[in-house]
């Protein structure tokens, strides 16, 4: 057996490790909790290390060949799931094998070093050898009466009146823009959308129609073509705000972090999914409708 671990194992490891301080643990606990410990397997794809692509965990949580198909993990709620006694001897099983192959088993929060490429080294600079003095032969000076002649003032040279000193301004770095904040409306939507069947579905390993991705999106198969439109792209700045403001002071008025990781990645799945569907629907806009 490879001691490279599978994405179902990596999984059942980032359970293992909650399950050493909790007995029962949320679906959004452990897809946050794999992202941190393997982010090359559950990163969102083009925001590595900034966003986990939850439909990776979910994947592999249902079905015959599931962690709960395989008998490692159980439902102990609807949206909560437990650490079987088979779940933790295929992890110290996993543990073993990955220690007598010499790889270390990440814990939760440590990144994985990044290994930068060796510097070239920089040559050293050997200043240049003084000049050597140059002897100067004297002429014989003739032996003469001394007579004092008068001194006479020879000009001096004029100096170069010094040039001003340029001194460089510093450069002030700009700000960067931030994202607008979330107004009372925003959260009133994102807490709607939460709270709708489409995340349950998606939560939970279910089958998604396409009247639940409608009703996420706020509109029906009979909606014109400019609302679907308007809809579509409102939804997707929106729960993509919610997400980037998380980055400061979190607002209390919205969900967790992971609830909004899953409603942005809903999002995309949706659009990908029924891609079709949504194409439809948009037919009428190019034709004035």
């Amino acid at each position: 057996m490879s001691a490279e671990l599978t994405v179902r194992q990596k999984i059942l490891m980032a359970a293992t490790s909650m399950a050493t301080d909790v007995e029962a643990f949320s679906v959004e606990d452990l897809i946050v909790r794999s992202w941190k410990m393997y982010p090359e397997s559950f990163s969102l794809r083009g925001f590595e290390r900034m966003y986990p692509d939850s439909n990776r965990v979910l994947a592999k949580l249902s079905g015959a060949d599931g962690l709960c198909g395989l008998g490692w993990l159980e439902h102990s709620d609807q949206r909560t799931y437990k650490l079987t006694r088979k779940g933790r001897t295929v992890a110290r099983t996993l543990v073993s094998m990955t220690e007598a192959a010499g790889v270390e088993v990440p814990v939760e929060g440590e990144e994985k070093p990044v290994v930068e490429a060796p510097k070239a080294p920089v040559p050293l600079r050997v200043a240049a050898p003084p000049p050597a003095p140059v002897a100067v032969e004297e002429e014989p000076v003739a032996a003469k009466p001394a007579v004092k002649e008068p001194k006479v003032a020879t000009p001096k040279a004029a100096r170069p009146a010094k040039e001003p000193k340029v001194v460089a301004e510093p450069v002030v770095a700009k700000p960067a823009a931030k994202s607008a904040a979330l107004t009372p409306m925003d959260v009133a939507s994102i807490q709607q959308i939460a709270k709708g069947d489409a995340l349950r579905k998606f939560l939970r390993g279910q089958p998604l129609s396409f009247i639940d991705a409608c009703a996420f999106w706020g509109f029906t198969s009979a909606s014109r073509a400019t609302v679907v439109q308007e809809r579509l792209e409102l939804t997707t700045e929106l729960l993509k705000r919610a997400v980037e403001s998380f980055s400061g002071t979190p607002d209390p008025r919205v969900p967790p972090l992971a609830t909004c990781y899953g409603l942005f990645n809903l999002n995309r799945l949706m659009a990908e999914k029924f891609s079709r569907e949504l194409e439809g629907l948009r037919l009428p806009a190019v034709s004035g409708g």
